[in-house]
């Protein structure tokens, strides 16, 4: 928008003016520089991934990943509701909440039955929903070490990766 406002007010203007708001717009994209180099996920990050993918696989039965449920397709694993999606149902005024409502009662009987071999929850999550999971399966162990507390975090959005994998009582 601002290269074609500036272009539309330069077609009035002297020369010396012309210059002065194409330079503004040469400067404005120069702030705005980005590089898409920068949402290549790094070796360690790699690595990191290869890891916690053969952990996860390496557990018998169902697990429950629900801010990165995508990564048991990638292990052949059956997928559950992500996180993300409630939010999206939740806009839905009219069957929204009872939908999620069906969603949390249905979760709390899997939880209830222990019918989930491991919970992977994140670094950074919604401490609500943590709290409820915690009720249901202790924390068992943490996927990464301090050492790595920069690696394997999604590049853009919200900075998280599964983190604590939680284990029935």
């Amino acid at each position: 928008i601002s290269g074609i406002t500036l272009t539309n007010l330069s077609e009035k203007q002297p020369n010396n003016i012309k210059a002065i708001l194409y330079g503004m717009l040469i400067i404005h994209f120069i702030i705005t520089f980005y590089n898409p180099l920068s949402q290549i996920p790094t070796e360690k990050d790699k690595a990191c991934g290869e890891s916690f993918l053969s952990q996860i696989s390496s557990i018998q039965g169902d697990i429950f990943i629900p801010y990165h449920g995508f990564y048991l397709t990638k292990i052949g694993k059956k997928p559950y509701c992500y996180i993300a999606c409630l939010s999206d149902i939740e806009l839905d005024k009219k069957d929204g909440k009872k939908l999620i409502d069906d969603f949390i009662e249905t979760l709390k009987k899997k939880l209830e039955n222990k019918e989930f071999s491991a919970i992977v929850l994140s670094n950074e999550g919604i401490p609500s929903f943590e709290s409820f999971i915690r009720g249901y399966y202790p924390s068992a162990y943490t996927l990464f070490s301090p050492l790595q507390e920069r690696d394997f975090l999604t590049i853009t959005g919200w900075r998280r990766r599964p983190s604590y994998i939680y284990l029935p009582k």
